[in-house]
């Protein structure tokens, strides 16, 4: 408890003194819930707290705290527990735990400011998790990587970063990325920090942003290819670019600068259209 201080250390001692319901006390539960029972439904939601605790670990690193992770865990908690049909054969851990991480991702991307997540990787990991939970109403249990890969019409790797980065617990004072000496706590002071979008080019998925690359025009698609090396052929910069183009290294940041900002925008909105049709499905 050494790491909770205040109003969150007494939160976690509340928490921890209520008692956890058993498989067929959950049921029993759920029954009377839908029957429009509230105090069975605060039992539940009650039962579940530390659950919203232990995933909201998972991404205390990202930008927001702790206690806003929590507070916006436990909205997709209420939401689970409202919605929860235990005949479908999950547990309530296991369907809640969807409902509490897209709550706390929407939250990330629309709050976070210091360090912030691509709206392509918050789009990603919504989709990966919806259709998760998808899996598991029909599985019964967790689907594993090959099947969500599977179903999502994606190779196993990608489908096991996203796991691996989803669940990331990494210490500000780790490296951000291995055979990095730079740490993350310093990646948040650094104002000259690379954009999401450069990150996200630099780390070779433009593969998976290729359909957005083709609403730039061909100047633009040509000074990203080579400013990230998107054609396999190695890094150019600025002023090698501009030699090509026959324009000054400034014109060149000035485009690639203005391609950049047209990548965020059709992400933002592929982004908001994917969580309105979460809405609607939900």
């Amino acid at each position: 408890m050494s790491e909770y201080s205040g109003s969150l250390k007494r939160y976690m001692n509340e928490i921890c003194q209520v008692a956890l319901v058993t498989p067929e006390q959950e049921i029993e539960l759920a029954k009377l819930i839908a029957a429009g029972d509230e105090n069975a439904r605060q039992r539940l939601i009650r039962a579940n707290l530390r659950l919203v605790v232990k995933i909201a670990h998972d991404f205390k690193h990202l930008g927001l705290p702790l206690v806003d992770l929590i507070s916006e865990g436990n909205i997709g908690l209420m939401k689970a527990v409202d919605r929860f049909d235990p005949s479908k054969g999950a547990k309530l851990s296991t369907y809640a735990a969807w409902w509490i991480r897209q709550y706390m991702m929407r939250a990330l991307a629309n709050q976070a400011k210091t360090i912030r997540l691509p709206a392509y990787f918050i789009q990603s990991l919504s989709r990966m998790n919806r259709t998760a939970l998808q899996l598991t109403e029909k599985l019964g249990r967790q689907p594993t990587d090959a099947e969500l890969a599977e179903a999502m019409e994606l190779d196993e790797k990608t489908i096991s970063r996203w796991r691996r980065a989803s669940k990331s617990t990494a210490s500000l004072n780790a490296p951000i990325e291995e055979g990095e000496s730079k740490e993350l706590q310093e990646r948040v002071a650094d104002e000259s920090a690379k954009s999401p979008l450069q990150e996200l080019l630099e780390k070779q998925l433009p593969g998976e942003l290729a359909h957005y690359m083709d609403a730039l025009d061909e100047r633009e698609k040509f000074i990203l290819a080579k400013r990230f090396d998107l054609d396999g052929e190695g890094k150019m910069t600025l002023e090698e670019v501009g030699e090509q183009l026959n324009v000054t290294r400034e014109r060149v940041r000035q485009i690639q600068n203005e391609a950049l900002v047209k990548l965020r925008k059709m992400l933002l909105a592929e982004e908001e259209a994917m969580a309105a049709q979460g809405q609607t499905q939900a």
